[in-house]
């Protein structure tokens, strides 16, 4: 009852507990604030449905029960530059820095689900509620299927910035951090002027644009409107600064701007009578007008205009980015999820698209494929070759700092990524956006508006498509980039396909976003606009590159060929005059037109007489002649063409017709005119375009499929930080005046004459005066102060190290959610998350030159223990669970068959299960102290000594670990040379032995012999044995991962090798390939199953069956039933049981040496975490020098304890399943119609426990185990074998050395006589009564030696017991291996398991023979005692070896040779087995 009232106490706990993460479940301040609507479709966030809650980074993820809630967490500024390396992350720490005060307070959001993105919305972030593993979303949700209802059912819901809250000096939080695996932009989404900071593995603006511009603010009040001063107008507000972080960048439109500075006030008015006024000088030139009066309230001073606001600063940081158009080489660069590039079936990182891909953390180890690592000096994937030797960079479209020599300029610097990668890669001597080759990327436009709406659709529908106000052709995208508004945009398909730049705007064709939408444009946007001029000089085409990348080199491009610019490159026929004087200039055997340099140049004409007709009059002779030879109704020098053509000479005097002449810069006709400010050039038919507009006349067409320096062209990026507006002057007040009319009259009487009489006539005209003092204006505000703008490629490592350090809880649900597959048995999806962990955390840690196994140095930065602390244990579980896998484990590291001990009682265990759950309710209480308590450090330095005195027993299990291997080893080795030595005395049997049964060449196959039919039994039993565990024992146990993992990473990062750290992932020896493979080939059915069984092994077959393999995973004691009625051989039986007991032995052994590096490798690693804890512990206190913690050291903390918590539950469900196992071995709750357990389905199915629901598992055992007793009533029967004298036979060699591995039994100094028997279900199924029963176990043993004399005395034997128990449960069997010794975990017997030494009787022969079966014996006959027996005291598990254990099975009578042969004639031996069976 007390018991109960304990469970009960549990549930009321788990209540506690729960209504605890419901308080917690809101991050550090409470409930969510509810949301305003943001964008077209506004959210639910109201009275209606309850918005769905946060909960807070201490929760991590099974403290709740999966899914984990997103998180929200409170920090201020200086707590989080604490956490920020310097000069690591310089760009974000410096915008905290200069743009916040370290007190201003910073919410941290986080989302876990990697399958669904985080949506920015309007003024909201919306967190996915669905993890995509614990609880899918269905249908998923997209940025276009968002509900209106979202925040109270599919997301949980941020405000970026209250609305209410106009004055960036009001708002609750400066600083917003979303830290997620996929970030997407839903619709424009608005900050109110907070600094956005995201760090994400992707980023999808989808054409949206973030604007951290400050909300409009109420119109200023003057404080005192009676005091006639008016107020200066405001500064402008500040702009928050946008800082993204990204491994995956598609897209990114921000404006950070600042708001403009307000406009002075006007000054008031000034106040009184209007003044009287006196005209002077009426009627004449100049009237005077005076005034009087004096004001009550002079005129006001206008004030100051505002100083505008400073803009926010743009910092991004991306490892790849994904542009329009198609990629650039996409064999080797087209996108690639990490899922997909662990799905290759040629094994994970081995394709190029997935290799060479630096944002694929997932093919990390050892690599050489980004910026950094081909530009550190290193050989990183030690291949020999360096940096831009290496073809991983020189050859891959994501390095950028590796330039073809092939290329020119354009190709070099002409990419998104080439213009931001921070290199001069055309040596130009100007970096990314200072290149004018850059001018055109998106990166690059910088100070551009960022706008949504321009492309033709979008600018007719009708729709504010970026919620800027403006709909259609009245916003300012529309005007300027849509040809739907006008002449003046660029969208049609003609405008985004001529290679011009029609809007003027700097961008043509695609590069242009009104062509964005274009279907052209989406083959991908030419490289660069070129115009062809790049080719026009002898540098260029003599330079062996395809200067303007239309396909043609040097003297091939026709304008090398043709250009009057090139002078010497390509040839001297080239010009007019050249190709029309009947002289080969350039010697080539080719006069005139004859010569390609003539023939067809849109610069000549004169090959071409038919298409021009202006040639007809454009000569010396044709203009000379008189004659009107073009019937233009000109001749000769009256015609244009004869003035300005090259070919007419002087015979129309001095021209300036030449090319020569038209680009000298001399006025050569003296006409006033130079170059193509003269008419003669500028019209020139010849070259008037090329030499005036600057436009060549050949065609010019841009070869799309080139290579180029990056994977795309473009990206679509639009980035505006400019310098806001000061605020006007206010203008000054007015002072009282007064205006009249007055007459002008201006000449003298008399002097009206002429063309000034209208001076005489008389004009009214208007006077004003005034009165009072004049105020002054105010002065225009300041400028504002630009944003500053930096772009540039990052290491996906320091992507990631930037996300560990604000929410190193990430990888922790991660590692929840492989946990979680693992458990269903969904063993890829599981290696793929626990790979996928460790190649993130392995990469961040590099990066961070720390290595799990060595404490950090002293004086290292809290970052680097923090991330020590935060990640080396769960790197460590990842790897132990991955080495799970490739034993084929379940995810407790059991295995269903897995052998074990028949002392191990259920209720000792039980027990030993409650001392454990104690020791996790302890562990659980503390962590809730932690999570929620607010003395933190005097808790912390309480389990100072908890934490030593951990790691201090975990080495000494350590110490046992190692020593339980070496015993293990020792053990299989000797077992395993016994076994060659068998299988090759096996091999050397004549194959036509006489005693052989017909049946066996006739069942198995007529060309083997005995000794391959018994050879193929014992695989089949080898095979059988452990079933799909012990299948593969190639597996690497987890030491051994662990160590591959860390010395792959230190050869990665210090570019020097590592013995033994393996090959570059690419090879097939790489750990990813080995971890695939492993995870591949393993029995899925062994790492899903659970260790109990669920139902038995059905019989009813024939041997032959079972060798030919028909029979799968047949039970043992159905193979010995089998050997014994179908081999007649009485030899050839001994020889088949001996072998296969001994096979069995040997791969009992091998599961033996396995489970011991297991657990070694086990403990080790939960040493190292203990490590781990003790070290950041010590090192936070003395960080904090005593005070109180900040919110990065309690979540490092916590996470210390929450996973020494997991720890122990992992202990405690080892047990918990243990305990099944025992109570199914114990009490065969098993049905005999059928074979399935007695057991609840819904207790066998549910196995996920974690630490919100541990207390069920005591629940299950006291209503489902506890109980099994009383459903299993047992009734004793006796079962009788007589043995004949001639089974006794010397103890061979191989029964010697079998004995040997059961314990001391066999020593050097006594020989044995032994008589080994079967007991099968043949020989249970004879017996009346025990056919009657199932589950037939042994509680005693009777021995009776039959002899000739009749003498009663004793004689010491030994009864040996097999080391499987099966029992026969009406048509099954249900069967358990079983270890050969209880062993202590130091290595030696504590007791033995398989035989028992004890006196048995002697008695002379009965009346009957007892050779004959028929014969009964006084023995046979007597009522069961413990005299003779195995255990004469009384049987009880204490004293008995086998008590409880199954009466089928292989049994030997031993007893020593001396004493045997002191019993005389020995006529047989009588065995008396009390049995216990559960009537059917």
């Amino acid at each position: 009852m007390n018991f109960l009232r304990n469970i009960r106490r549990d549930r009321r706990r788990v209540w506690a507990l729960t209504a605890a993460l419901v308080l917690g479940a809101c991050g550090d301040n409470g409930l969510p604030e509810t949301a305003s609507p943001a964008g077209d479709e506004q959210l639910e966030t109201g009275t209606t449905a309850q918005p769905l809650a946060f909960s807070s980074p201490m929760d991590f993820s099974e403290l709740r029960g999966l899914p984990a809630a997103p998180a929200s967490m409170d920090t201020t500024v200086s707590e989080l530059l604490a956490v920020l390396p310097d000069p690591r992350f310089a760009d974000l720490r410096g915008v905290l820095q200069t743009r916040h005060q370290p007190t201003d307070k910073v919410r941290l959001l986080t989302s876990y689900a990697r399958d669904y993105p985080v949506f920015l919305k309007g003024h909201q972030a919306l967190l996915p509620q669905a993890d995509g593993v614990i609880s899918a979303q269905s249908p998923v949700v997209t940025w276009q299927t968002l509900a209106s209802n979202a925040c109270s059912s599919t997301h949980a819901c941020a405000n970026l910035f209250e609305p209410t809250q106009q004055d960036t000096g009001t708002l609750d939080h400066k600083v917003i951090v979303i830290v997620a695996p996929v970030v997407e932009l839903a619709a424009p989404v608005q900050t109110g002027g907070a600094t956005l900071v995201v760090a994400s593995g992707g980023f999808t603006s989808r054409g949206f644009s973030v604007r951290t511009t400050p909300g409009a603010r109420a119109p200023q009040q003057d404080a005192d409107p009676m005091d006639r001063v008016v107020p200066p107008g405001r500064d402008g507000l500040n702009g928050g600064s946008f800082v993204l972080y990204t491994n995956v960048l598609n897209g990114v439109r921000v404006t950070t701007s600042g708001q403009k500075g307000e406009d002075g006030w006007t000054g008031v008015d000034a106040t009184g009578s209007p003044p009287t006024t006196t005209i002077t000088g009426n009627y004449g030139p100049d009237p005077k007008v005076s005034c009087a009066g004096t004001p009550t309230a002079q005129a006001g001073h206008g004030s100051n205009g505002g100083k505008g606001g400073r803009s926010g600063d743009v910092v991004i940081r991306y490892t790849s980015l994904i542009g329009p158009g198609v990629v650039n080489e996409p064999h080797k660069a087209s996108p690639m999820t990490p899922e997909q590039c662990f799905q290759d079936e040629d094994g994970p990182c081995h394709s190029l698209k997935c290799r060479w891909n630096p944002a694929i953390a997932l093919c990390d180890s050892r690599t050489e494929a980004d910026n950094t690592q081909c530009s550190d000096g290193k050989d990183n994937d030690l291949n020999g070759y360096t940096d831009c030797e290496d073809y991983a960079c020189s050859k891959n479209p994501h390095v950028t700092v590796c330039a073809d020599a092939s290329w020119g300029p354009i190709q070099r610097e002409a990419s998104a990524e080439s213009c931001s990668d921070g290199k001069d890669n055309d040596n130009d001597g100007k970096t990314d956006c200072l290149d004018p080759e850059c001018s055109q990327r998106g990166f690059c436009q910088q100070s551009r508006a960022a706008n949504s709406e321009f492309s033709e659709e979008a600018c007719q529908d009708g729709h504010d498509n970026d919620g800027d106000g403006f709909v259609d052709c009245a916003d300012f995208g529309c005007k300027n980039f849509a040809t739907t508004c006008g002449t003046a945009g660029e969208g049609g398909d003609e405008e985004c396909t001529d290679l011009i730049d029609n809007d003027g705007d700097g961008l043509g064709d695609c590069a242009d976003p009104g062509c964005h939408g274009n279907a052209y444009c989406g083959l991908g946007p030419v490289l660069l606009l070129t115009t062809g001029l790049e080719e026009t000089n002898d540098a260029a085409c003599s330079d062996g590159t395809d200067n303007d990348v239309d396909g043609d080199v040097d003297c091939a491009d026709k304008e090398c060929r043709y250009n009057p610019r090139v002078l010497n490159a390509c040839g001297s026929e080239r010009t007019v005059l050249n190709c029309s004087d009947g002289i080969d200039n350039d010697g080539d055997g080719k006069v005139d037109c004859q010569d390609s340099g003539c023939a067809g140049n849109p610069y000549v004409k004169v090959c071409e007489p038919d298409t021009y007709p202006f040639l007809q009059e454009a000569t010396a002779a044709t203009c000379s002649d008189g004659l009107d030879n073009d019937s233009d109704n000109y001749s000769d020098c009256s015609d244009f063409q004869c003035s300005n053509s090259p070919l007419s000479g002087n015979v129309c005097g001095a021209q300036e017709n030449t090319f020569a002449q038209c680009t000298d810069g001399l006025d050569n006709d003296n006409d006033g005119y130079k170059d193509c400010a003269d008419t003669t050039c500028r019209n020139s038919p010849f070259f008037g375009d090329l030499a005036c507009r600057n436009q060549i006349q050949t065609w010019h067409d841009v070869t799309l499929g080139d290579s180029y320096n990056g994977r795309y062209v473009d990206t679509r990026a639009e980035i505006v930080t400019t310098a806001p507006l000061s605020g006007k002057k206010g203008i000054a007040g007015k002072r009282l005046s007064r205006t009249v009319q007055v007459v002008v009259q201006e000449a003298p009487p008399g002097s009206c004459e002429h063309y000034d009489d209208y001076l005489c006539v008389p004009r009214d005209e208007t006077r004003t005066c005034y009165v009072g003092t004049k105020a002054n204006d105010g002065v225009a505000g300041a400028a504002g102060t630009a944003g500053t703008q930096k772009v540039l490629r990052s290491m996906r490592r320091d992507v990631d190290m930037l996300r560990a350090l604000l929410a190193p809880q990430s990888w922790r649900v991660s590692q929840s959610h492989a946990n979680a597959l693992f458990k269903r048995g969904e063993l890829q999806r599981a290696g793929f998350h626990y790979l996928q962990n460790i190649m993130e955390m392995g990469g961040i840690l590099a990066q961070a030159g720390l290595v799990c196994d060595e404490t950090p140095a002293a004086g290292r930065p809290f970052a680097d223990l923090y991330l020590y602390g935060s990640l080396c244990p769960l790197m460590a579980h990842d790897v132990t669970r991955l080495s799970f896998l490739q034993s084929q484990r379940n995810f407790y590291g059991l295995a269903k068959d897995t052998p074990f001990n028949p002392h191990l009682r259920y209720e000792q265990l039980r027990a030993e299960f409650d001392s454990l759950y104690d020791v996790l309710d302890s562990s659980v209480n503390q962590w809730l102290t932690l999570a929620n308590g607010t003395q933190l450090s005097a808790w912390m330095s309480q389990n100072q000594a908890a934490l030593n005195a951990d790691v201090g027993v975990l080495e000494a299990e350590k110490v046992v670990a190692d020593q339980r291997i070496t015993v293990a080893n020792a053990s299989m080795a000797a077992l395993q040379q016994s076994m060659n030595n068998r299988k090759a005395a096996i091999q050397l049997l004549n194959e036509n032995i006489q005693a052989t049964d017909q049946r066996i060449t006739d069942h198995y196959n007529t060309s083997k012999g005995f000794g391959e039919f018994l050879l193929d039994l014992v695989g089949t039993v080898a095979a059988a044995y452990g079933g799909e565990f012990l299948a593969d024992l190639a597996g690497k146990a987890a030491e051994s991962l662990w160590s591959e993992v860390k010395k792959s990473f230190q050869s990665e990062s210090s570019g020097t090798p590592v013995a033994g750290a393996g090959a570059p992932s690419s090879e097939s020896g790489s750990i990813q390939t080995m971890l695939w493979d492993a995870i591949k080939t393993s029995a899925t059915n062994a790492a899903k199953s659970k260790p109990f069984k669920d139902k038995l092994k059905s019989g009813g077959t024939e041997l032959w069956d079972i060798v030919s393999g028909n029979q799968k995973k047949p039970a043992r004691s159905i193979i010995s039933d089998e050997v014994k009625k179908e081999i007649l051989s009485q030899s050839q039986v001994e020889i088949t049981l001996d072998l296969m007991d001994l096979q069995a032995q040997v791969t009992k052994a091998q599961a033996e040496y396995r489970l011991a590096l297991m657990e070694r490798d086990m403990v080790t690693l939960r040493q190292r975490n203990s490590v781990a804890a003790r070290d950041a512990l010590n090192d936070i206190l003395a960080f904090g020098n005593g005070t109180e913690l900040r919110k990065f050291d309690q979540l490092l903390i916590g996470q210390q304890v929450y996973a020494r918590a997991l720890r122990t539950l992992d202990q405690l469900s080892i047990r918990y399943w243990e305990l099944i196992r025992v109570a199914e071995y114990q009490y065969l709750p098993f049905d005999a119609s059928t074979g399935d357990s007695a057991i609840p389905v819904t207790f066998r199915e549910n196995y996920d426990f974690n630490l919100a629901n541990y207390p069920d598992m005591k629940t299950r055992l006291v209503q489902h185990l506890d109980s099994l007793p009383t459903h299993t009533v047992m009734s004793l029967t006796p079962y009788y074998r007589r043995l004949a004298a001639t089974d006794f036979h010397p103890l061979t060699v191989n029964e010697s050395e079998r004995m040997k591995a059961l314990g001391d039994l066999v020593t050097a100094g006594t020989t044995y006589r032994a008589a080994r028997f079967q007991v099968t279900p043949t020989d249970v199924n004879a017996s009346t009564v025990l056919s009657l029963r199932k589950g037939h176990r042994v509680r005693n043993v009777r021995v009776n030696v039959v002899t000739a004399t009749g003498a009663s005395v004793s004689v010491p034997a030994v009864l040996v017991r097999d080391t499987m128990d099966g029992f026969k449960l009406g048509n099954y069997f249900a069967e358990f291996e079983l270890v050969d010794r209880d062993e202590y975990t130091s290595g030696g017997t504590r007791q033995v398991l398989h035989y028992v030494p004890f006196t048995a009787c002697v008695s002379g022969p009965p009346a009957c023979d007892v050779a004959n079966p028929a014969c009964s014996t006084p023995f046979q006959g007597a009522a069961f005692s413990d005299a003779c027996s195995v255990a004469p005291g009384g049987s009880t598990p204490a004293n008995n070896s086998f008590y409880d254990r199954s009466l089928l099975g292989e049994w030997t009578l031993l007893i020593d040779t001396a004493s045997f042969t002191g019993l005389g004639d020995v006529r047989a031996a009588e065995v008396v087995f009390m049995t216990a069976g559960i009537t059917i």
